[in-house]
């Protein structure tokens, strides 16, 4: 019987924001520029996992989030959607004017180069019009 090493508990990189994103009046994606970076370190695997309250101010409107990764320079905040697309896109269509919901976006990476930095951010835009505002964002990043 050969000796197996326990598995390491996964690196957590995690940052939270909380209303320091700015709104869109974007029908087309645009990022968030949260400027969250990681650096692979042990498998190149991650977890992404993005929770944030939403609303659009205009009734019977809506808006799309979705995760967005890639290396290089970080985008800023209103860049058109840029990345490469991880996971599926949140979309909530808004009752009322005003109205906040909760999307979480979890989404698993893998194939990333070992020691490569990498950046991760959120692209969102409104469906038809109004103005779409984020707050309470949480960002958590796994290395599984």
């Amino acid at each position: 019987m050969s000796y197996v090493p326990p598995k390491e508990p996964p690196i957590i990189s995690q940052q939270t924001l909380i209303n320091s994103i700015s709104s869109t009046s974007s029908t087309s994606p645009v990022m968030m520029g949260l400027a969250i970076t990681y650096t692979p370190k042990t498998t190149g695997r991650i977890k992404i996992t993005s929770q944030a309250l939403y609303f659009n101010n205009t009734a019977a409107d809506g808006l799309t989030a979705t995760l967005k990764y890639g290396t290089g320079n970080a985008p800023a905040n209103g860049v058109a959607g840029i990345g490469t697309q991880a996971g599926q896109q949140g979309t909530i269509f808004s009752g009322g004017a005003g109205n906040i919901y909760t999307i979480t976006l979890v989404a698993i990476v893998a194939g990333l180069i070992l020691g490569t930095k990498y950046w991760f951010d959120v692209a969102y835009n409104v469906i038809l019009g109004g103005t779409c505002t984020p707050s309470n964002m949480t960002f958590i990043i796994e290395e599984l």
